[in-house]
């Protein structure tokens, strides 16, 4: 991935004020790129508002007074003029006397307005061109000098969307040849529909196998606006789909970034049997995202979709967009409660005095009240009433009420909100959603003809077969639980469990499969216990640990047991094929709901923290980990 930093040119040695990223890979494919400035902390999108804060921001001695502010009032020019996303356009090709390539940068749009790099608002005087030689892509660029002009129908976007060069008003001529674009376009398909997420891959995954039904059962173009982080994901699904039928925009932010910062991995650990800090986390957790309604707001007033489907993470922002835009809406809710699951461990003494407390903390009475506070809370300089009267539309109800206004609304208003959830496996809990206007369908899979299981995972198994040992899996996905302690599980599996077994038949001791992608912050010492234990086992070919993704659907079947984090789409994976699981790791919210789903299924036990289940039970004749007796 290719990032361009914009810096202030009297404060070199300072921090970025704004970065752009793209795949190298893509610069080979168009001219001609315009691409998502955002903050170089948490990847938030940058809006022509930021550029105005930003002045004078350093602490260099530039004149400030020499780049005036933007001369244009985005609040008078009405609300479609607010939160316009920056991008940096980017020209890529090769030079006659030059084997390597050329970039120039040739300008940036602060909003929907070019400029030149002579004069940029907010950022002080920049030159106007700047080619800078990138041997690194050599090899993919050569094939830009007979490139045909860039064309958004193809959908490969970048982080933004691609544009013309063109004389005059740069802005004016690309939203009038996409406009033409997107006439040719509609014709092949039946409907355009947009999708709005953001989150984890395990958050994003799900619309995206939703995107492809829509294209090959219902002749839909489709267009997900989610973070840069996934569009690599997204790119790689649409390889058997018709071209130009999904499509990538990016809406600013990196989620991965966050949870695997410090404070978020402290504030997980330490939330973890909380209820409080778990309810502050719901209630927050449309806010969290409110910095990317500019980006959703500016894709789908530029796509203009037939539908606009939104997850529960992004409902509020949804809501503006099909008022102030005129899109009808699609609710697609991937999580089962609006109110935080009893812990799976409240037999301590504090547990049970705190007991009715905690049961009015985790009600979704408080966190409707707690919801509410938030939104007037401002989050990134926004309250939820802010970002309405931007968009001329009229406030939220006054007070505070014990429900969620919002969801209300939808019901009254009868906007289809759709939980791709199996009644079955939902019990009691599936009359209770369909009270609320839900509806249930089945969980939703990504599955596509390439998918296969991983060769040396393949391998592994076959192995542990030939052997007779049963075959173990952890995976926590994007939840950070640590290397360290999922292999410390994998070790007193591997050499503490002793399964039963039939008469007459030998008891092998089971062999374990560590998916540690996304774990590795928390890595074993070097030359430690545990590190030889790992090493020991891996010679032995009883423990393999994968740093990188695996097909669920492929590699669950055959397991023996699995241990996941308890996440909808890992745990319905767990469903369909079968297998017992144990639901370990922090257990946060649904995490929490789907622990005890499985208990009631009968399909495994009650949650475990992951400190836990490391750990041995109190009253066990026995000092050996719970992973060993579960």
């Amino acid at each position: 991935r290719l990032s361009f930093e914009v810096l202030d040119e009297s404060c070199l040695h300072k921090a970025p004020l704004a970065v752009a990223e793209i795949e190298v890979e893509d610069l080979a494919r168009k001219p001609l790129w315009r691409l998502l400035l955002c903050d170089p902390t948490w990847r938030n999108a940058l809006y022509a508002d930021d550029v105005d804060r930003r002045r004078g921001s350093t602490d260099c001695e530039e004149d400030v007074a020499a780049c005036p502010p933007c001369s244009e009032s985005s609040e008078a020019e009405g609300p479609h003029s607010v939160r316009r996303p920056c991008f940096l356009q980017v020209r890529t090709g090769t030079q006659d006397d030059e084997d390597s390539p050329l970039i120039v940068l040739e300008s940036w749009d602060v909003g929907d307005e070019p400029c030149s790099f002579e004069h940029v608002p907010g950022f002080g005087r920049r030159r106007h061109r700047h080619a800078a030689r990138a041997p690194v892509i050599e090899g993919f660029l050569p094939s830009l000098s007979s490139a045909a002009p860039a064309d958004v129908a193809s959908g490969d976007t970048g982080l933004g969307t691609s544009s013309s060069s063109t004389a005059g008003s740069p802005g004016q001529a690309h939203q009038h040849q996409h406009q033409q674009q997107q006439q040719q376009q509609r014709s092949r398909f039946d409907k355009r529909v947009m999708i709005i997420t953001r989150g984890t891959r395990g958050d994003v995954q799900p619309y995206v196998a939703l995107a492809r039904g829509l294209v090959q059962q219902h002749r839909c173009e489709v267009t997900i606006a989610t973070e840069i982080a996934w569009k690599p994901f997204i790119h790689a699904s649409r390889h058997d789909l018709p071209s130009g039928s999904l499509h990538f925009r990016p809406s600013g932010g990196d989620t991965m970034l966050q949870t695997q910062s410090d404070l978020a991995v402290f504030a997980l650990r330490i939330g973890q049997k909380y209820d409080v800090i778990q309810a502050a986390a719901l209630s927050k957790s449309e806010q969290n995202f409110w910095t990317s309604e500019g980006c959703f707001f500016h894709w789908a007033r530029e796509e203009q979709p037939d539908y606009l489907i939104f997850g529960f993470t992004v409902t509020h922002v949804a809501m503006i967009i099909s008022e102030a835009l005129q899109i009808p809406l699609v609710g697609f809710f991937l999580q089962p409660s609006r109110e935080i699951e009893k812990k799976p461990d409240t037999d301590s003494i504090v547990d049970q005095i705190t007991g009715p407390a905690r049961e009015l903390i985790g009600s979704q009475e408080f966190n409707a009240i707690l919801t509410q506070l938030f939104e007037r809370l401002p989050e990134g300089g926004l309250t939820l009433n802010a970002m309405r009267l931007s968009r001329g539309l009229s406030p939220c109800p006054a007070g505070i009420n014990d429900e969620f206004y919002h969801y209300t609304e939808l019901t009254l208003q009868n906007v289809p909100q759709i939980v791709p959830m199996h009644p079955v496996i939902l019990g009691k809990h599936a009359d209770d959603m369909r009270s609320q206007g839900m509806t249930l369908t089945d969980f939703i899979f990504l599955r596509q003809d390439s998918d296969q299981l991983d060769p040396e995972v393949a391998a592994f198994i076959r192995h542990a077969r030939s052997e007779r040992r049963p075959v173990v899996a952890m995976t926590f996905s994007s939840m950070p639980v640590g290397e360290r302690k999922m292999l410390e599980a994998a070790v007193a599996v591997c050499d503490q469990c002793v399964p039963p077994a039939p008469p007459g038949r030998d008891r092998h001791r089971p062999c374990f499969i560590a998916l540690v992608a996304n774990q590795g912050f928390d890595c074993p010492v070097h030359d430690s216990e545990l590190a030889n234990d790992i090493k020991r086992l891996e010679q032995q070919r009883r423990l393999l640990v994968v740093r990188r993704g695996v097909a669920f659907g492929e590699l669950f079947p055959q397991l023996d047991a699995v241990v996941l984090h308890g996440g909808l789409g890992v745990t319905s994976e767990a469903f369909l094929a079968g297998v017992p699981m144990i639901i370990s790791g922090i257990l946060l919210l649904d995490q929490r709901y789907w622990a005890g789903r499985v208990q009631e299924l009968g399909v495994g036990p009650s949650g475990v923290y992951i400190d836990d289940l490391v750990l041995p039970l109190a009253e066990a004749e026995e000092a050996r980990p719970q992973i060993v007796d579960l």
